[in-house]
């Protein structure tokens, strides 16, 4: 929900009213249903609001209440805002509005800090304290919400998308080569730079803390941390199937609230399924929305990519209202342009699907229900995990880790490719890149608990954020709030203290039994058994596949010619910064059937185009 921004000038001059209202008007297509903007002298809030909850002008932000010393421009939901709002109201606090902005801001205003802890939702929130004379920017947990700002000395800018930054006269776009690096390597930027130069996103379960004062430093502060906790061995599997029903009832129930009902995006796969089934029993009839793929020139081992057929058959079980396209190869192209500007930074790989299956949303209501969240908590991606169980030390662990997350084609042709700017980021060494992302954390390995631990703790930190990243920005493009019960506060704190062996079959994976499971991705074995509640076996032994085309054939189809109309031109923008006959040898090698590089092919399409809408 929204899109917020700002300037704190902290060399005391006043913040320029049309500044502030053409970064604000940069991101309206997060919220089409209003804005405004408030100035308090040097500092100033901007709002574009989606409204969700409370669509009366009470609920218009940015929200300013009482003596009119604090400002709050607020983007998401806070989904416990009732029972947030009851202790509130015995504290003596009186509302004004039936939404959850104003319960956000009263709750900040009186228990400052301590109010983050309080809320259970997604949430990227700007607090202006004209008294104390400061600017505090705060994130939800696990960093649904986007939130970014350029620290420029004496100017300080934010915003929940990049494009609200450049549009200020203050901020000179340039590139930030090392996070070109990374993405090349990773398809993904680990740490909270991105590839905008000077411009860095608010850590997930953090806060800054600005003073309008150019002399005081700033403040980056965690008010959660996501942490390894103790494993819990002594509950019964059975014990632990009620107890994860009963929390993703309560999260899937939570969620369905406001004015507008949600539609669900199922996919075939369980997650999806849960989630679908669990909204229908609340809502018999909801819309599900689901995007296939045109297989016809697919290779065989693509051929089970598509998943369109178990989704209407699940969505015919329930009774929903099912919706559905299917995607060819123009498809995985043609939004590019609209994609790229949109996601700002480029994460992951092939989004299309993620884009066009928001349209599709967009015609249901202004949200939709997501299952993503499970595979990284409850033990989705058992191929990852058959090495890593028996590393018993710091060093092959970390090395197993750099070696599955660093793109083997990247990985071969990283330092040809990157020719022309190698000199300044031959320095970024990935295993150390990889390495950082544990920070404090030991790295101390037992047993192979330890170290699936360890590999969900590196997925949290680095793979969802990303596809987190894909889901809010390509969902908000439409204007459409994308929603996650499987990442509600209690639903992530019960399921990083669960059994190993209730998430995926430990014993075969430590002995020669393992191969079989692995080839049929038999992970989540305890939301295997929360499924069987609500559908037929089959489908609760339906092996994981990802959200993904054929790119592999589609890139080859016609020899080539997408490919070439986007990167044979040596003029083609990304080629300032990468050499072109590295990139000719990636697309002649896929091309001819040498090599599948359809992951780097998409990394390099991507820049060619974020070049193209950025410089």
């Amino acid at each position: 929900m929204c899109g917020i921004t700002g300037i704190v000038n902290r060399d005391g001059a006043p913040v320029s009213g049309s500044i502030l209202e053409q970064m604000t008007d940069k991101i309206a297509h997060r919220g089409p249903d209003g804005r405004g903007t408030v100035i308090f002298g040097q500092a100033g809030l901007g709002h574009r609001r989606l409204s969700v909850i409370d669509s009366s002008n009470l609920s218009a932000q940015p929200m300013v209440r009482g003596e009119g010393r604090q400002a709050l421009s607020f983007s998401g939901e806070l989904y416990n805002h009732l029972e947030i709002r009851k202790k509130l109201e015995s504290l003596g606090v009186q509302f004004t509005s039936k939404g959850d902005t104003e319960v956000a801001y009263q709750a900040i205003r009186v228990w400052g800090e301590k109010a983050y802890l309080e809320f259970n939702g997604m949430f990227a929130l700007a607090w202006l304290d004209n008294e104390k004379r400061e600017l505090i920017l705060t994130r939800d947990r696990l960093g649904i919400k986007p939130l970014y700002y350029a620290d420029l000395g004496r100017v300080f800018l934010f915003g929940s998308e990049i494009k609200a930054i450049l549009e200020h006269p203050a901020y000179r776009t340039s590139l930030n080569l090392e996070a070109v690096a990374d993405y090349l390597s990773f398809q993904n930027v680990f740490d909270n730079s991105t590839l905008f130069s000077n411009v860095q996103s608010v850590p997930p379960g953090s806060f800054l803390r600005v003073s309008f004062n150019v002399e005081t430093n700033i403040i980056r502060k965690p008010y959660w941390t996501l942490e390894i906790p103790e494993e819990d061995t002594k509950t019964s599997l059975s014990e632990t199937v009620e107890e994860l029903d009963v929390l993703l009832r309560r999260s899937v129930d939570l969620q369905m609230k406001g004015k507008y009902l949600p539609s669900v995006y199922l996919s075939g796969g369980i997650d999806s399924a849960i989630i679908a089934s669990l909204a229908s029993e609340f809502k018999p009839g909801i819309d599900t929305i689901n995007i296939g793929f045109e297989m016809g020139r697919a290779e065989v081992f693509e051929n089970d990519m598509d998943e369109s057929r178990v989704a209407a058959e699940i969505a015919g079980i329930l009774g929903a209202n099912h919706h559905a396209t299917v995607l060819d190869v123009d498809d995985s192209i043609g939004p590019l342009k609209d994609i790229v500007w949109h996601l700002e930074e480029l994460k992951m790989g092939q989004c299309y699907s993620n884009f066009a299956a928001a349209r599709i949303a967009k015609k249901s209501g202004k949200t939709v229900l997501s299952g993503l969240g499970s595979d990284e908590l409850l033990g989705g991606y058992p191929w990852r995990y058959a090495s890593i169980l028996n590393c018993m030390n710091r060093e092959s662990f970390l090395d197993k880790v750099h070696s599955y997350w660093h793109m083997p084609d990247s990985k071969k042709h990283r330092e040809s490719l990157l020719r022309p700017v190698w000199s300044e980021v031959r320095h970024r060494d990935t295993k150390m890149i990889v390495e950082a992302v544990f920070g404090d954390i030991p790295i101390v390995l037992s047993g192979p608990e330890d170290a699936f631990k360890l590999w969900r703790f590196f997925e949290l930190k680095t793979f969802l954020p990303g596809l987190l990243h894909v889901e809010d920005k390509l969902g908000m493009a439409h204007g459409v709030e994308t929603r996650f019960p499987m990442l509600d506060n209690d639903v992530v704190v019960y399921s990083l203290s669960l059994n190993i062996s209730h998430l995926i079959p430990t014993d075969q994976f430590l002995n020669s039994n393992a191969k079989p499971y692995i080839e049929n991705n038999q992970g989540k074995l305890l939301l295997r058994q929360v499924i069987k509640r609500y559908l037929p076996s089959p489908y609760s032994e339906r092996r994981k596949r990802g959200f993904t085309g054929p790119n592999n054939s589609w890139y080859r189809l016609d020899s080539g010619a997408l490919l070439k109309a986007e990167l044979y031109d040596r003029e083609a923008p990304v080629y300032d910064v990468l050499d072109f006959k590295a990139a000719q040898l990636v697309l002649e090698d896929h091309i001819s059937g040498r090599q599948n590089h359809h992951r780097l092919i998409w990394s390099l399409l991507s820049l060619n185009q974020w070049c193209k809408t950025f410089f």
